[in-house]
């Protein structure tokens, strides 16, 4: 129940020093989503398609998107803890460093999870993945739409 847990962790918080817990910054969100419309944008452009760099961190994507959130917790409290600033935020060149180490976490991720995943289920369906053959392949602008 609602008031068992609430008892839980009134007892389980009762003898902590600090009482508060910090979960984000507004910087992180605003970087994330700065990163990903202006690689967007470039993708769009054209201007970087051939650059192997974008292409590999398009690539490892996903893997930022699943881990992104567990990382900002872990980074955000452990550093908080680690440097006493359990009553303020944390500062902007910390918050920096964070996303930076989401790289390289990320492309682990995407190693040790994404990528043996992906093998294992084009290797379940290998004529799923494929277009049929013959097929072309339409701009969604050019494809019709059945009305009954």
């Amino acid at each position: 129940t609602l008031d068992g847990l609430d008892s839980s962790y009134q007892g389980g918080f009762s003898q902590c020093e600090r009482k508060t817990f910090i979960t984000s910054h507004a910087a992180f969100g605003y970087l994330i989503a700065g990163l990903i419309a202006g690689l967007a944008g470039l993708w769009r452009s054209g201007a970087v398609r051939q650059v192997p760099v974008v292409s590999w961190l398009g690539e490892i994507s996903y893997s930022t998107y699943m881990i992104c959130i567990p990382w900002q917790l872990v980074f955000v409290n452990g550093c908080a803890r680690a440097l006493g600033l359990l009553q303020e935020r944390l500062p902007l060149w910390l918050w920096l460093v964070g996303v930076a180490a989401l790289i390289p976490l990320s492309a682990l991720s995407w190693w040790i999870v994404e990528r043996p995943a992906r093998a294992w289920l084009k290797a379940r369906a290998p004529g799923r993945l494929a277009p049929a053959a013959g097929a072309t392949l339409q701009p969604a602008s050019r494809l019709q739409t059945v009305h009954e």
